[in-house]
């Protein structure tokens, strides 16, 4: 039996990313994406917008339906680490294999055979996420804290962010959950107006210094 290659190091995996980054949208966006992350990182404040959603009231989902959404398990972290690689963020292979071991939840999407997305979760009887305390966030015995949800670029248009949320709301219902919580920047607009269509509300807003939801 051979022995996995181990993960890259923290500069490598930055490396890599950002020749994926040059690779997929040019040097000059690559650049301005880098650089603004930097900024954020050292200077920005985040304003999130703490989101709440009754999955009593779960919109329905488009007629034609395109994606499929399993829950996700230790024998997707492979492909996971292609798509990870494919959408320049190999950084997430160690994040997601960590999420793993300590019990997290995950759904994972695919499309015509390939990974299209993932979405990250969590309840009160999995070990503590550390975004629940600078969020203010307590999840009650029915409650859900999504954490990391993604669509990749290839697969987003006609509706697709919005058919996986309605797979992850209805599959979480039926595990029989009843309130999920999550954040979104105030900046990001499209996310925020995704998550507007599918009915979440904005429990509160918070400034968090950079950094704290890592």
């Amino acid at each position: 039996m051979t022995q996995s290659a181990a993960p890259p190091g923290a500069l490598a995996a930055i490396a890599a990313d950002v020749r994926c980054l040059v690779r997929r949208r040019g040097l000059a966006q690559a650049l301005r994406t880098v650089g603004h992350a930097a900024a954020d990182s050292l200077y920005a404040r985040d304003e999130m917008l703490i989101l709440r959603k009754q999955l009593s009231e779960i919109p329905p989902g488009p007629p034609d339906a395109r994606l499929s959404v399993a829950p996700l398990t230790a024998a997707h972290l492979a492909e996971l680490s292609a798509f990870n690689r494919a959408t320049c963020d190999t950084r997430a292979d160690r994040r997601f294999a960590a999420y793993v071991k300590r019990g997290y939840h995950g759904f994972i999407a695919h499309e015509g055979g390939e990974v299209a997305g993932y979405y990250w979760w969590v309840d009160g009887r999995t070990p503590r996420h550390p975004h629940l305390a600078p969020l203010g966030i307590a999840l009650q015995d029915r409650d859900v804290y999504g954490f990391e949800f993604l669509l990749d670029e290839a697969h987003r248009g006609g509706g697709r962010s919005a058919e996986f949320l309605h797979h992850v709301e209805s599959r979480l219902r039926a595990l029989g959950y009843e309130r999920l919580w999550g954040y979104v920047r105030r900046t990001n607009m499209p996310a925020r107006w995704v998550y507007s269509v599918r009915g979440y509300e904005v429990a509160r807003t918070l400034s968090l210094r950079p950094g704290a939801l890592r």
